[in-house]
């Protein structure tokens, strides 16, 4: 069965800011199938026009992406420690715009990964720098933001921001 139709083939993803908890909140996407992956790669290269319309335009379509992939999440709570059960409607109270972004793109990177090695589990790790022919398969979609932008002149919060597990060198290494 393929995988976009495979309802048990799923991946997890961590925040990076949570990575080192000892239980990280955790979210659990779904495969995409070609149709989703090309609306998820239009928001994703459209971040910083999106941004420049207004925050309501950037989180409904980052909103909308997201939904059409998370399946689930884990070891949430709220700021009183109480858990918050998985609704996809409350999406948009778990995490903010930074996140969502941050998550739609772990989201493209763990199914990348897991195509690269074999397996639906685990958050994508950085270090994982091997490209094959799956990889030229399932292409990511380029970063939103060019490279030498800095953060502060993206109109997108978080865009431009990188995490050092994650940052690229110009050849394309880690």
């Amino acid at each position: 069965m393929p995988r976009a139709l495979d309802p048990d083939a799923t991946f997890d993803v961590v925040l990076l800011s949570d990575r080192d908890k000892e239980d990280p909140p955790t979210f659990t996407f779904r495969y995409l199938s070609n149709r989703d992956w090309r609306r998820l790669a239009k928001v994703y290269d459209s971040l910083d026009e999106l941004g420049e319309e207004g925050i309501d335009a950037l989180l409904d379509e980052l909103e909308g992406v997201l939904k059409m992939e998370l399946v689930g999440w884990r070891n949430l709570t709220d700021r009183d420690g109480s858990p918050i059960p998985f609704k996809l409607d409350d999406l948009d109270r778990v995490v903010d715009v930074q996140e969502s972004v941050e998550l739609m793109r772990l989201s493209l990177e763990g199914a990348k990964l897991s195509v690269t090695e074999g397996n639906g589990s685990g958050s994508p790790s950085p270090s994982d720098s091997d490209e094959s022919a799956s990889d030229a398969a399932h292409p990511a979609p380029a970063p939103a933001a060019p490279a030498s932008e800095s953060p502060s002149s993206s109109s997108v919060p978080g865009a431009g921001e990188q995490d050092a597990d994650t940052a690229e060198t110009p050849d394309g290494s880690s």
